[in-house]
């Protein structure tokens, strides 16, 4: 039995929400709160396994109440949010604060679509609750030593280009990373975030906001421009593949590893197109996607990373790659950071 903690100051969409989670017999709503402050006091209560917690909330909101409860009784949360710009923004400001990942709120009680969002929400709640959290400010303990530590230094010729994957965790990581790039950084990437469908072009437009980088979601039919320091994402519902003359296409096929798009399709297309010119980056993230890819990459002779346990949201993706022997370097978010700035 899942027990979760529901936290939204309208009562309506409270109702709905606990009338969603009835019908699966695996999980349990053990407590309803109206605003952050009562969400915190509930947790240390009820001891949920989960929290499902709305963002604009008055007395305190969700991004306020993500950072308390990180810091002393921590617990998987799932922050519920619109699909407007202002609000994806606040979104990605609970999963800096240590919220695990953002479902969307919009559609719920309109009728449209509303059976798929209840399965969305029902999965993500479920998967969520199996992550093992730690106190934020034990994390923010570890992040500062590891920079102490020596971060081994590139070879002498930089890579052509970098692909990067992640999941659960991603968002903030990528930001971290993207924004500590120096302003002449000039190396294009390729990324591969899993995130529900509806986030990926606001993701896209908070990233190019908060870090200055020039970030789009990739064309079909565009060409990768080399020294142009440009940044591609893989859309929604599409796979990313570098092609031969460094043509970036979408490949429509089926999910793979349950993901569309995939960092395995990515990976392997990037070891097939610029083999040891590329440098692979495997992020926190939930499950194996990108580990089969990220070892075809290291057998072409490319560099490749695995984030450390220690950094991670979750260690499932760099742990898969990290069991194959896929990277070459296992390194911490602020280590992967710093390699990219002596690039």
């Amino acid at each position: 039995m899942i027990k979760v903690l529901l936290c939204d100051d309208s009562p309506v969409f409270c109702r709905y929400m606990f009338e969603i989670f009835k019908t699966d017999p695996q999980l349990f709503v053990v407590g309803v709160a109206g605003n952050g402050q009562e969400a915190i006091q509930l947790n240390q209560k009820f001891h949920p396994d989960i929290i499902v917690m709305d963002i604009q909330m008055p007395i305190m909101d969700g991004i306020e109440a993500t950072r308390s409860i990180m810091s002393d009784m921590p617990v998987p949360i799932v922050i519920l949010s619109g699909l407007l710009q202002e609000e994806v923004n606040l979104g990605m400001l609970a999963l800096e604060a240590g919220a695990l990942t953002v479902v969307p709120k919009s559609g719920a009680l309109s009728g449209t679509g509303a059976e798929n969002a209840a399965r969305i929400l029902i999965n993500t709640v479920k998967l969520m609750s199996e992550v093992k959290v730690v106190r934020r400010n034990l994390l923010n303990r570890i992040n500062t030593n590891q920079l102490n530590f020596s971060v081994p230094k590139p070879g002498n010729k930089p890579p052509g280009l970098i692909a990067i994957a992640g999941s659960t965790g991603g968002p903030p990581a990528l930001q971290k990373i993207l924004k500590a790039l120096p302003p002449n950084f000039k190396i294009p990437i390729l990324i591969t975030q899993h995130i529900l469908p509806g986030f990926l072009e606001q993701l896209v437009v908070w990233l190019r906001q908060t870090t200055g980088r020039d970030i789009a979601c990739v064309r079909n039919g565009a060409f990768l421009e080399f020294n142009s320091g440009k940044i591609w994402f893989a859309p929604d519902n599409a796979h990313l593949v570098l092609n031969p003359g460094f043509k970036l296409t979408l490949d429509e096929s089926p999910g793979l590893n349950a993901h569309k798009p995939s960092a395995d399709v990515m990976f392997e297309s990037v070891a097939r197109t610029a083999r040891a010119d590329a440098l692979g980056i495997i992020l926190t993230g939930m499950g194996n996607d990108g580990a089969r890819g990220l070892k075809k990459l290291h057998d072409a002779g490319a560099v490749t990373v695995a984030q450390d346990e220690s950094t991670s949201v979750v260690f499932g993706m760099p742990k898969a790659a990290i069991d194959l022997k896929a990277a070459t370097l296992v390194l911490s978010l602020e280590q992967i950071s710093s390699y990219l700035k002596h690039l």
